[in-house]
């Protein structure tokens, strides 16, 4: 495998494939392809059809683990935790395999690393070059998920906050890199079709897990009004003429170590 992160164009726009190869219309190969790789948590609470990890239930949204950065403890997911989800994760970890070519991380640590912070954050804003986005369920997607996460206090906007709370942190030499993902295999360029049919795999099979519990708790919504929309975006997702992407930010930097005070 390159060991070497995607390139993009200079200009950022991805270029748009003219005739969208057939053969990835049908990713059902790819879905039952996916396999758990994490054992089950035995304390569950079950909601809309979905299982969630019943401790302190309602706290913390899909995340494995919060790194300790400006106060944050480490704390356990509140998202969906079945078997569809497990997949989910496995799916968006093979996306970042093909984005830092194989690579799990983007720090120039050295043989011998010290203090290092190395961490990547997914919009949830989806975005497009040009106008195919204007009037979409997707476009839709993003400012409600902002809304949701506002009301349920954790912010969905870390791709953005996060440089500045890691230098607020104290951490130095810190550096920022953004990719383009896209949600389709509308690219022109083999390895973003690639990293967009997973990505898109990964928003049809994740929608549920995500809105189905914030949703109907936090914007008191029906489950039913919840089902409509994902189901307008899983619509949006798999017309090719709707070139959608979203940003993925690498952050990364390096805890000082603390001067001696000298007698």
């Amino acid at each position: 495998m390159d060991h070497h992160p995607i390139e993009q164009a200079e200009d950022g726009i991805i270029q748009i494939e003219d005739d969208v190869d057939s053969s990835y219309g049908d990713y059902s190969d790819v879905a039952s392809g996916t396999t758990s790789l994490y054992s089950q948590i035995t304390s569950h609470v079950y909601e809309n059809g979905r299982r969630y990890n019943g401790w302190r239930y309602g706290t913390y949204w899909y995340v494995a683990r919060l790194v300790s950065v400006k106060g944050l403890k480490a704390e356990h997911s509140r998202g969906p935790n079945d078997e569809q989800a497990s997949d989910n994760l496995d799916l968006f970890h093979h996306v970042f395999n093909l984005t830092f070519g194989g690579r799990t991380f983007l720090a120039p640590i050295g043989d011998n690393p010290q203090r290092v912070l190395d961490l990547a954050e997914i919009s949830v804003v989806a975005q497009s070059d040009d106008s195919s986005l204007k009037g979409t369920a997707i476009e839709r997607w993003g400012p409600l998920a902002h809304k949701v996460g506002d009301v349920f206090g954790k912010s969905f906007r870390i791709v953005d906050e996060m440089t500045d709370m890691i230098k607020s942190a104290g951490f130095v030499n810190v550096k920022k890199r953004t990719f383009k993902w896209p949600i389709g295999t509308w690219p022109k360029d083999p390895k973003l079709k690639e990293i967009g049919l997973y990505n898109k795999l990964g928003w049809e099979e994740g929608l549920d897990g995500w809105a189905n519990f914030l949703f109907t708790n936090y914007l008191g919504w029906t489950l039913e009004e919840v089902q409509v929309l994902t189901a307008h975006i899983r619509n949006d997702l798999r017309n090719p003429k709707v070139h959608a992407w979203q940003h993925v930010t690498v952050c990364y930097g390096q805890k000082p170590t603390a001067k001696k005070v000298k007698d």
